[in-house]
């Protein structure tokens, strides 16, 4: 059997300049970049009646990965329709919108009746009243895709496995490391009965969950990663316009030893203090 062999001249030095830690930070930048630009094409071109479907519509990045999804179940209908043979909806729930309720959107959901104006008996808010409402839920999975998209190249070359966002199970020790995982506190609503602006503020509590076999080392990885976390916030301080405001505080120690299933992480315990600003009309 013939062998023919080839050698490559410069390959050995060709390889080196494809080591992870010299591109895979752009690679995530433009991985980025692209989902957010997804979501944006998509939120516009959701069909819009409650607002609920283009809110719902959340984007996650890896490194190497990145993915649009919907949180509704009733998504896929709406995108692809209804399947062959599968019923119409029930008469009633198309007509019940003209009652003030909005009880099927591609799969059946229900909501109350839109309330009346507080002072102003028998007038209802429009189609930009409560149901338009911006929710911490978007502004969390806007955070996530900044959070997963962080990369560190020392004292290890590492990127962000896997983020929550919302706590998982605390009795469960966890396995995609490192992570984070969200959790959110309502700090207060500033309104008026007449409409306009409502302002919701947040607490969201992040903390970054690190493992290594070195403690030392998984607090200088855990510290690593603080300073990426600050530039990519500072970049989309509005959270791809989810927020009106979004400022970072450190908890008290900001760099902790972290537990989750009775075993302890080294970590980042961070807070975001974040406003919702939504405008509400009375017609």
């Amino acid at each position: 059997m013939a062998v023919i062999e080839y050698k490559w001249q410069g390959l050995e030095k060709a390889l080196e300049k494809l080591q992870p830690h010299l591109y895979q930070p752009a690679v995530a930048e433009i991985i980025r970049e692209a989902t957010l630009l997804a979501q944006r094409h998509a939120r516009e071109g959701a069909p819009y009646d409650t607002g609920a479907l283009k809110r719902s519509l959340m984007a996650e990045t890896r490194p190497t990965m990145g993915r649009v999804y919907s949180t509704l179940a009733y998504a896929v209908p709406v995108e692809e329709g209804r399947r062959a043979g599968a019923r119409m909806p029930p008469p009633d729930a198309l007509r019940a919108r003209d009652q003030g309720q909005i009880l099927y959107e591609g799969h059946l959901r229900v909501h109350q009746a839109r309330p009346a104006a507080v002072g102003r008996p028998g007038r209802e808010t429009n189609r930009e009243g409560v149901d338009g409402l911006m929710d911490i839920v978007t502004a969390l999975g806007a955070l996530a895709s900044v959070q997963s998209a962080i990369t560190i190249t020392s004292p290890l070359n590492i990127g962000i496995r896997r983020v929550y966002i919302v706590p998982p199970n605390s009795q469960t020790q966890l396995t995609d490391l490192p992570c984070w995982i969200n959790g959110w506190t309502l700090t207060g609503v500033r309104r008026k009965t007449t409409g306009g602006v409502i302002d919701q503020s947040y607490t969201i509590h992040s903390q970054l969950y690190v493992e290594d076999a070195s403690i030392e080392r998984a607090c200088l990885i855990a510290s690593a990663f603080l300073q990426p976390f600050i530039i990519a916030l500072q970049r989309n301080i509005g959270l791809s316009g989810t927020v009106a405001e979004s400022n970072l505080r450190g908890g008290d120690p900001t760099l902790a030893l972290l537990e989750r299933g009775g075993k302890g992480y080294p970590g980042l315990d961070l807070f975001i203090d974040v406003v919702l600003r939504n405008s509400v009309v009375y017609a």
